[in-house]
């Protein structure tokens, strides 16, 4: 995405590039699992991630900078659903990568009017 991204030598002095996620869901424990998930695959990968944790679609809507790659989105959030704010953010930033993340299976297709990467089940997570 651009503006205070950086890039990161490895110890094998190859430059790595760091991606920046955006985690979005009311529930504290999915919050954490998410976390948990991607701090393993980063370790497993010899990634880096930057992560950055919302409450609610309103406070992402609302202190989005611009600087994510991608955002796990949960649907399902008092305040502003997850569906209401991607469509706010892509009215700012067309090129972030949106995942939803729900136990609403049936709003998994509401996704394509947002151009949503994809759709994690929270069962499954």
């Amino acid at each position: 995405m651009g503006d205070g991204k950086e890039n990161r030598e490895s110890s094998k002095g190859k430059a790595e590039k760091m991606i920046y996620i955006g985690l979005v869901d009311d529930e504290c424990e999915h919050l954490m699992k998410m976390r948990t998930f991607l701090l393993q695959y980063e370790e497993e990968h010899n990634t880096k991630f930057s992560i950055q944790e919302f409450h609610n679609g309103l406070n992402f809507v609302e202190d989005y900078k611009g600087d994510l790659d991608i955002v796990f989105l949960d649907i399902e959030m008092p305040q502003m659903d997850g569906m209401t704010a991607a469509r706010k953010i892509r009215e700012k930033d067309s090129k972030l990568g949106i995942i939803f993340v729900t136990n609403m299976a049936q709003y998994a297709i509401n996704g394509y009017e947002v151009n949503a990467v994809d759709f994690n089940n929270k069962f499954i997570m």
